[in-house]
């Protein structure tokens, strides 16, 4: 059988992550392609890589903050979902996920890079033998790597060496709190205190008297796993402020199914369930043998409603969902907590949220259908602008009939008179920072309207183009450049009659400007648009002009 082909997408500034996971990925028998090891001298660099994306099976995309902001990976990663790829998201810092990544299972490699290599290799079919495994996380080998620093001799600094002296500065310090530890254990023993006395759950449940939301993890039907049952600190704080307590309970894949319908029939289900392999709804066979999913009773599957975001905290490494169960005891507390509101810059809300959630509403009703009888909240978490213009990190709170939580979106108004309009909305609200860090606006309310001295010079509209050589889009702008802040592309692609939401691309400012296109996924028209920003926040918008893309 023919070895599956993976195309490796990333950002230039990870590259030193990158190499080291196509090096491991091909150790252990994957069939890896990644630019920089498999561009032969002399082959034109787009060529190759639109190539090996076409023939490729599937891609990993490594998620960071740099790949989110590349119109390049995000292309990719378009592409890859047109043409129904398998896709392995791999998370490498935090960063906001691309809206159309986040009902993705992804793997997360910040916290322990051996288990990350290990979970890929398994969700790739790959199976890891011991000569394959790697050494160390990918943070411990950064750290062994030969460092220069300016003006100085380059110096290795040894692992062993770094040991030896953690040992001789800790090792003391490190029995104190052992010894606490004894102490404490022995207090509670001597004074037969109610921690060892029955049921410890219900001990702590009439102590606080919090009312309980019961969450169950179930581990990977891969590895045969039962999850850590540690509570998220942050969660378990905001549950507590709203009355509640969070009781965490971890079981293997092995016999979940049977366990779920007992409880169900027992009306003792947990308010929240959190999986990391879409296998325990649907069912699934693996190395471990097959594992009946609790998705094959209907009634149960309908009573499921999965939570976007907002629980994210009891995720593992390996990603994954967070779904709530209607027929449980706590589900209103449970739904509470999924529905709360995010903490974001309380000044940004008090300045513009009510004219937002006003201006943009009737777009959030038709964009998520909320659940009749449901609310939906807006909040900002961050912003770009001045007094005339706002770009809008906006996450929405919202109740659907299957699903609720928090999205994000990228939200764009324009002060006309005395009030807030929506211009437009997108998806990669990761503009915000960029525009933050590369672009100032005067902070003034005087606005004058800016003449619009924009010429869209080229590619003629309706231009026919194939992806391996796409048009330069090219324009001018005749009047004074000094005043003008930046420009931006917009850019969307049709399907099935209807256009995509809205991304962007932010272009310095100059009288000429002529790049090549940076989008075009897939047979299928694009359309796209040039934004001028003039330094008060004024703005002039070119018309829609389409290319139509051929294989």
């Amino acid at each position: 059988m023919e070895m599956q082909r993976i195309f490796l997408s990333y950002s230039r500034a990870d590259s030193e992550f990158v190499l080291k996971l196509a090096r491991d990925l091909r150790s252990a028998g994957a069939n890896i392609w990644l630019d920089q090891l498999d561009i032969p001298t002399g082959k034109r660099w787009d060529l190759a890589v639109e190539e090996a994306l076409t023939h490729a099976n599937h891609l990993i995309v490594i998620l960071s903050e740099s790949s989110v902001a590349s119109n390049n990976v995000m292309d990719e990663v378009s592409y890859a979902i047109e043409q129904k790829k398998m896709i392995f998201p791999v998370v490498i810092n935090n960063c906001n996920i691309p809206f159309r990544l986040k009902r993705l299972q992804y793997i997360d490699f910040i916290v322990d890079y051996d288990k990350g290599l290990a979970k890929l290799l398994t969700d790739l079919g790959i199976k890891q033998s011991s000569a394959t495994k790697t050494s160390g996380s990918y943070k411990q080998a950064k750290s062994d790597v030969l460092f220069t620093d300016t003006g100085k001799k380059n110096s290795r600094i040894k692992s062993g060496e770094r040991k030896k002296a953690f040992l001789l500065k800790w090792g003391v310090i490190g029995t104190i709190p052992i010894v606490i530890v004894f102490i404490v254990l022995y207090v509670l023993l001597q004074f037969n205190l109610p921690i060892f006395r029955g049921n410890p759950k219900l001990v702590s449940l009439e102590n606080t008297g919090l009312q309980n939301i019961l969450v169950w993890k179930v581990g990977s039907p891969h590895i045969g796993d039962t999850p850590d049952t540690t509570k998220p600190f942050q969660l378990q704080s905001e549950a507590k402020k709203m009355g509640f307590n969070l009781t965490v309970e971890g079981f293997p894949a092995k016999g979940f199914a049977a366990k779920f319908f007992e409880a169900v029939e027992k009306h003792e289900e947990p308010d929240i369930l959190v999986i990391d392999n879409y296998g325990i709804i649907d069912g699934i066979t693996t190395d471990l043998g097959n594992f009946t999913g609790i998705g094959t009773s209907s009634n149960i599957r309908d009573d499921l409603v999965f939570v976007t975001n907002s629980l994210k905290e009891f995720e593992s490494g390996q990603g994954g969902w967070q779904i709530l169960v209607l027929t449980s005891r706590n589900h209103q507390e449970a739904k509470s907590l999924a529905l709360r509101l995010p903490h974001c810059d309380p000044e940004l809300k008090e300045t513009v949220a009510s004219e937002l959630q006003k201006s943009t509403y009737k777009y959030i009703l038709d964009k998520f259908d909320p659940k009749p009888g449901s609310n939906l909240n807006l909040t900002i978490c961050e912003f770009w602008g001045n007094q005339n213009i706002a770009f809008l990190n906006t996450t929405v709170t919202y109740e659907a009939e299957k699903s609720l939580g928090w999205v994000s979106l990228l939200v764009i108004m324009e002060r006309k008179d005395s009030s807030w309009e929506l211009v437009t909305s997108g998806d990669n609200v990761s503009l915000i920072t960029e525009l933050n860090k590369e672009v100032r606006l005067v902070d003034t309310s005087h606005k004058t309207p800016l003449q619009n001295n924009l010429k869209i010079i080229g590619p003629p509209d309706g231009i026919e183009s194939t992806r391996t050589s796409k048009p330069s889009l090219e324009w001018e702008w005749s009047g004074d450049i000094k005043s003008i802040a930046c420009y931006l592309i917009e850019a969307q692609f049709g399907s099935d009659g209807e256009w995509s939401g809205s991304h962007f691309r932010l272009i310095p400012p100059q009288k000429n400007v002529k790049q090549v296109a940076h989008f075009g996924v897939g047979a299928q028209p694009h359309r796209w648009k040039v934004w001028v920003i003039d330094n008060k926040g004024s703005i002039v918008r070119s018309s829609w002009s389409t290319i139509n893309y051929t294989y």
